[in-house]
């Protein structure tokens, strides 16, 4: 009689994120907006850091930017990603819109191919 009973909402894990973004701006801002949709962000500056945290974590989905500092440039990642994970959807992110960029990306094993300046309004994953 004297006690409430409450109910627990399980809400949605959070989707999460490899966002691989090598202007610290950039990924600032980028990560920023994500977390405040209710995504779970990891942000690497570089290639090798974004592959040792995809070989050790699991995400939903990669934002990766083409051109990093280091050995592994956006496209390789990118292949190397897909050659782990078939199914993980993988984004690029660049300044470079020529057509032979673009198919270089798909072949790379990306599923979108995104230029900047980007809008963030339009990252919006389910």
């Amino acid at each position: 009689h004297g006690w409430k009973s409450q109910f627990r909402y399980m809400s949605q894990p959070k989707l999460k994120i490899l966002l691989v973004e090598d202007d610290p701006v950039l990924g600032y801002v980028v990560k920023d907006y994500l977390q405040k949709q209710e995504y779970e962000v990891t942000h690497c500056t570089d290639g090798d850091t974004a592959w040792h945290q995809f070989m050790k974590n699991i995400y939903d989905i990669c934002l990766l930017d083409i051109m990093l500092p280091g050995k592994k440039d956006g496209m390789e990642l990118a292949n190397s990603i897909r050659k782990k994970n078939e199914n993980i959807p993988i984004i690029l992110l660049s300044s470079k819109n020529m057509d032979d960029d673009k198919i270089a990306g798909f072949e790379s094993g990306a599923d979108d191919y995104v230029t900047k300046p980007y809008n963030l309004h339009n990252f919006f994953f389910y």
